[in-house]
């Protein structure tokens, strides 16, 4: 089977699948499509999991302290609290790139997205972090399952007729 319709397949039943199970579970569905997209941008394989899930998670982490970074600025300086996210979102922005000098976090898009996500599912840390993780995991599982999908079969080698003595 071709490469692009083994993925499309496996992407297919994937996608089904963890739709309907996470709008019955009460899980955030759309944070897996995030992260499924930053699996495959990252690269695939073991290294593009390792990169999604790391950078994807310090993401949430980052939305989680630019509210209460936030937080602070607005009852210290006295900011509306709108001014004080700005603001807030902004240095902690900076910071986000400039942290990327670690290896491990510097696939920046990745750090972005899980902000983003954590900030799209209206502050649900947990929500984010197991749809984020979940994403990534469906990214690896489909990479891996199309793989088998269009693996050739190995062809036995026919056996050494030749036997000793005879011709």
């Amino acid at each position: 089977m071709p490469a692009r319709i083994a993925l499309a397949v496996v992407v297919a039943v994937l996608a089904g699948v963890w739709t309907s199970l996470s709008i019955m579970w009460g899980w955030v569905t759309f944070a897996a499509f995030v992260s499924w997209a930053c699996f495959f941008a990252a690269g695939g394989g073991g290294k593009g999991l390792q990169t999604t899930l790391i950078t994807n998670f310090s993401g949430v982490v980052w939305g989680f302290l630019i509210i209460q970074f936030s937080n602070v600025i607005t009852s210290s300086a006295g900011l509306e609290s709108t001014v004080a996210l700005g603001v807030a979102l902004g240095i902690v922005a900076g910071v986000m790139c400039l942290v990327s000098k670690a290896a491990i976090l510097a696939y920046v898009p990745g750090v972005f997205l899980g902000t983003a996500t954590y900030f799209g599912t209206g502050l649900n840390f947990t929500g984010s972090a197991v749809g984020l993780i979940v994403g990534a995991l469906l990214g690896y599982v489909s990479a891996k399952g199309s793989e088998l999908l269009t693996a050739k079969p190995k062809l036995q080698a026919e056996p050494n007729r030749n036997v000793a003595g005879q011709p």
